[in-house]
């Protein structure tokens, strides 16, 4: 039985059919990434463990991404904003991500093209997908939240601080990973191996305040 909790849940749900290497050393070279470490240099510090390639440690983290699966639960309300993000190649891409302010939970989080009100409609869509009933949403003045809202007849409000702190610390969490990935080459994201990144983030923020 592995004493990791993400270990013990990747063995229960299966991701991985072919274990040519330890559970663990997988887990450690994912953690070692996420702290900053570009992929080649993850794979060098860790080569008295095990032998393996900088592509390897890239298919580990988008495995292991899938632990952030959060189940459906009762939000009585939720705080829901976005982000840019700066890819490799310079374009810009928006985060969106839904937390409970009550529990701390990240309910969702995805990944789009554009910023609009279609946008803000497919994510709470899915949002709700994740919540018994339709919760209390706050939000800010970005315009593509009313008509969203709106036309899934959810009651909300324009928010100012207060609840909101939480998912302005949340993207702040994740833009200081970011920035410190920048740093490093051969760690930048990109277009492909972003999403990653976001559910890997989320997870570790799960783990950490509903522990």
């Amino acid at each position: 039985m592995h004493p990791d909790p993400a270990l013990k849940q990747a063995h229960d749900e299966g991701l991985f059919k072919r274990r040519r290497k330890p559970m663990t050393v997988r887990w450690r070279a994912v953690r070692v990434w996420l702290a900053g470490a570009s992929l080649r240099r993850t794979a060098e510090a860790l080569r008295d463990e095990a032998q393996f390639s900088h592509e390897a440690v890239r298919q580990w983290a988008g495995r292991f991404g899938h632990l952030f699966r959060p189940r459906k639960k009762d939000h009585a309300r939720i705080v829901v904003d976005e982000t840019t993000i700066i890819l490799a190649n310079r374009r810009e891409v928006y985060e969106w991500a839904a937390l409970d302010p009550d529990t701390r939970d990240v309910i969702l989080v995805w990944k789009t093209q554009g910023r609009g009100g279609l946008e803000a409609l497919l994510f709470m869509k899915a949002v709700l997908r994740r919540c018994r009933g339709k919760p209390f949403v706050m939000v800010d003045k970005g315009s593509w939240y009313p008509w969203a809202l709106n036309t899934l007849k959810l009651e909300w409000k324009i928010q100012r601080g207060g609840p909101r702190s939480l998912v302005e610390c949340y993207f702040g969490s994740l833009k200081h990973r970011l920035n410190r990935m920048r740093r490093r080459p051969g760690s930048w994201h990109t277009e492909s191996s972003l999403p990653t990144l976001l559910n890997l983030h989320a997870y570790f923020w799960n783990r950490q305040h509903l522990s």
